[in-house]
């Protein structure tokens, strides 16, 4: 049976994923949410010396050994690397600038802490004013970084799209990709690991567009692509029964783990 390579999509250890639930209220946005630059003070633009001990971003999380397509800036986003009482988050610094880890006053909200802006949160976490909770920060294509049961399952975008490297762990939910059911009313999507997730914030891309982030595509489509190729919005379906897919349509395996195992998309896409 063919397989799909899952490109930017999926929270696959060695391959980016997609973005969703919120921004962190300044210069970074999800895939299919609003966003904006915040061009006011408050950003540190010293030298980002740790003098300190900093602040504790709380148990649990993997320390191991920092990869990944985290952009590089004043600062660390997973080992911090700012002075005593800050921390560093992924903001655009002024008006017209690119996101880029920097440095501010650290908050101290850690993970599912309530929070209404990134100053809420402590060090190696931001606010998901979505959610209205700190969430941890990760960068796609690690292997560690999140705590434990989460997965570096969501990327921001930046405001033309371009994925940024940057995401946030989350823990898997309950949902069925196929009959898009378990995420009252909000899409469901699956992830490399064999788990899944809701992401109320989507994109409005049809089956056959070009995408580059999971939730660019409508509720109810993945975007994958064959290696080599571009990726492209696919509906998902179950290769057991090929429910889901219409016409000519063949439902492609994934090759996700159990319990998604029967788990695909239909290709090739209608109109494609």
């Amino acid at each position: 049976m063919s397989m799909l390579r899952l490109g930017l999509a999926l929270a696959l250890a060695g391959a980016l994923v997609a973005t969703g639930c919120g921004d962190d209220g300044r210069g970074t946005r999800d895939a299919g949410g609003g966003g904006g630059t915040d061009s006011g003070p408050g950003v540190d633009s010293g030298p980002g010396v740790d003098s300190g001990p900093g602040v504790d971003s709380g148990p649990g999380v993997d320390s191991g050994p920092v990869t990944g397509m985290c952009p590089a800036g004043d600062c660390d986003l997973i080992t911090n690397g700012c002075a005593a009482g800050q921390a560093c988050y992924f903001l655009a610094p002024a008006a017209g600038e690119d996101p880029a880890p920097v440095c501010d006053t650290a908050g101290l909200g850690g993970d599912g802490a309530d929070c209404t802006n990134y100053r809420d949160c402590q060090e190696g976490f931001f606010c998901d004013t979505t959610a209205g909770i700190c969430r941890h920060y990760c960068c796609m294509g690690m292997d560690t970084g999140c705590p434990t049961g989460q997965t570096c399952a969501v990327q921001f975008v930046d405001d033309s799209g371009t994925p940024t490297g940057v995401g946030y762990c989350a823990l898997p939910d309950d949902c069925d990709p196929v009959e898009q059911t378990g995420c009252d009313g909000v899409p469901c999507y699956a992830n490399g690991d064999g788990s899944t997730t809701c992401i109320a914030s989507t994109g409005e891309k049809s089956e056959g567009e070009a995408c580059g982030a999971l939730n660019d595509c409508s509720g109810g489509m993945a975007c994958v692509g064959a290696e080599g190729s571009e990726n492209q919005c696919h509906k998902y379906c179950n290769t057991s029964t090929s429910a889901g897919c219409s016409g000519s349509q063949t439902c492609t395996s994934l090759g996700l783990p159990a319990p998604l195992d029967a788990v695909g998309v239909c290709t090739p896409p209608a109109g494609g």
